[in-house]
């Protein structure tokens, strides 16, 4: 397992970058890098159970993770602790896969730098057979989320 960080200076207040990151229908836009048509269910609420949704690239079959958020302080902090995968609609919480990968982190803290400039800091634990494409579709997903929320 490796940590993955990221940063980025959006020019946009710290509410609006927040609500663009997590806004339902938003994260449907920046999420793209990672997956088309990804999206999530569950409310924002600490405690509260969320699943990262989307169709397998290959089969177009229901993937993803099934989190909770481990932690929440809006508009500055959201931490989701990741249990498990979806695999064709199916939750896993059991498999080797999942085993050697779970608990993990996915964090984003929001910075304000002034009154229209937030610093967004992502730390994200990956699998190692993961890392590349994780590392990349970060990059992308937060200039993605940049040019929306300067928009």
């Amino acid at each position: 397992m490796i940590k993955i960080n990221k940063e980025i200076i959006i020019n946009a207040n710290r509410e609006k970058v927040w609500e663009m990151m997590l806004d339902k229908e938003s994260y449907k836009v920046w999420t793209v890098p990672f997956c088309v048509g990804s999206y999530y269910e569950g409310e924002l609420v600490e405690g509260g159970s969320i699943r990262f949704l989307g169709p397998h690239p290959e089969t177009g079959k229901l993937g993803g993770i099934i989190s909770v958020i481990d932690k929440m302080d809006k508009p500055d902090f959201i931490s989701f602790k990741h249990l498990g995968y979806i695999n064709d609609g199916i939750e896993d919480y059991e498999s080797a896969e999942v085993k050697k990968w779970v608990p993990a982190f996915e964090n984003y803290t929001f910075k304000t730098i002034s009154e229209n400039e937030t610093k967004v800091i992502v730390d994200v634990d990956a699998s190692d057979e993961y890392a590349d494409f994780m590392t990349d579709a970060w990059d992308k997903s937060l200039e993605v989320l940049k040019s929306e929320c300067e928009k």
